[in-house]
């Protein structure tokens, strides 16, 4: 009997993903809203006239930018503060060979897309902090 590797998309569909999509002309001080009734959502910057995900920011990014220039926060956009490092992945792939990439390029962020190349959904960053849960204890 050979195990099957698990795929992405198994494994993420038995998970909430916690995510807020955004445009990168909203303001800072529009995030403290979504921060305060979900500071655990990652926010998604999506860009719709390039029809292309711009970024990522996290509660603690949020918290830093605002804390080290609350005066300029009703001002900014987001755009300004969020975290370009992001890769899409298939989420069709095993978690080994998702790994594999998460680990070769580093991202802040992970994007999932299926086939035709659609975004389907976010990988938590907690799981991105422990990837040995993902690729079951394997280390190199």
């Amino acid at each position: 009997m050979t195990d099957k590797a698990l795929t992405v998309r198994e494994f993420v569909s038995s998970i909430e993903q916690e995510y807020t999509i955004v445009s990168p002309k909203t303001k800072m001080h529009k995030l403290a809203d979504i921060f305060a009734d979900n500071p655990g959502h990652a926010v998604l910057v999506f860009d719709s006239k390039r029809d292309k995900f711009h970024g990522i920011l996290y509660l603690y990014t949020f918290l830093k930018h605002y804390a080290s220039n609350p005066e300029n926060i009703h001002i900014n956009n987001v755009k300004k503060y969020v975290n370009t490092n992001i890769v899409s992945i298939n989420w069709n792939k095993t978690i080994p060979e998702a790994m594999a990439e998460i680990k070769k390029l580093q991202p802040q962020g992970v994007l999932l897309h299926n086939d035709d190349n659609e975004f389907v959904g976010f990988l938590p960053n907690s799981l991105l902090l422990n990837h040995i849960e993902l690729d079951g204890g394997s280390e190199e």
